[in-house]
């Protein structure tokens, strides 16, 4: 009969991973052959200013940059199969001119066009703030 003293020692026990080759002879078993108890802790290590710890790594504008190469890169990717899909010929008539481009080629354009026009609409929003900024600071 076990002693209410031993009880927490298999709960420490319990607690601790065990590492270790697994012995293929002992079918059913899921202990190891010459399993060792590492303690681990519960306190994670004190992360210092611009250190990586265990589970993190610090953010740097370099692996920023990486990331949107990548991100950038695949996109193009999509575009380009976008654009390869969509091969048929089409008329594009914009006041007196006239085009015949490929459909893919045109809808690119209009979504440039789009995003060249909402940036300047948004350029001429951020001048008007900063130059209220500027007169509410003097």
């Amino acid at each position: 009969m076990a002693s209410k003293a031993d009880e927490p020692e298999k709960k420490a026990e319990a607690d601790l991973p065990v590492t270790g080759d697994y012995d293929a002879a002992s079918e059913g078993s899921l202990e190891p052959a010459g399993a060792t108890q590492v303690p681990v802790s519960s306190t994670p290590a004190p992360a210092g200013k611009g250190k990586a710890t265990a589970t993190s790594l610090p953010h740097t504008r370099a692996g920023g940059w990486w990331t949107a190469l990548i991100a950038g890169a695949l996109l193009l990717v999509l575009l380009l199969i976008f654009i390869i899909q969509n091969q048929d010929t089409t008329r594009i008539l914009v006041l007196f001119w006239e085009w015949n481009i490929p459909l893919g080629v045109a809808l690119l354009a209009a979504a440039i066009l789009g995003i060249l026009i909402a940036a300047c609409i948004g350029g001429v929003r951020i001048l008007q703030l900063r130059r209220a900024a500027r007169k509410g600071l003097q």
